[in-house]
């Protein structure tokens, strides 16, 4: 029998909650550890950040469990967005400016949203 340990269980719901918070074209997945991917096509930054938004809101007020369905405490994410650019025109590019977002979201308090600022876009 394979164990679920806590850190297990917060990842599972964590992907539930976001596939389930997606529209049907939308793709939610694990990217790597504890990091998920929200592809999220025909969607334009600024509703992008919307949405990123409602996710993390809606994980925060997400009630975790444990197997012996105690309490386990409240989960934050920081969210990292980018999106589709001029300077951007690669699936590599944009997961790259995502991740410098993201990290941008963790050094300011975590549990916010970030956006890409592209440095290009302003010249």
């Amino acid at each position: 029998m394979i164990s679920v340990t806590n850190a297990d269980r917060v990842l599972i719901k964590t992907a539930n909650l976001l596939r389930s918070s997606v529209r049907a074209i939308d793709m939610a997945t694990r990217f790597a550890g504890d990091e998920f991917c929200v592809v999220l096509p025909e969607t334009v930054l600024f509703d992008a950040a919307q949405i990123a938004e409602r996710l993390r809101r809606e994980v925060s007020q997400a009630e975790y469990r444990s197997e012996q369905n105690e309490l386990m405490g409240r989960v934050s994410i920081s969210v990292g967005v980018s999106s589709f650019s001029p300077s951007r025109q690669s699936s590599h590019a944009i997961i790259e400016s995502a991740d410098r977002a993201l990290y941008q979201a963790k050094t300011c308090g975590r549990n916010c949203v970030a956006i890409y600022d592209d440095p290009v876009a302003g010249r």
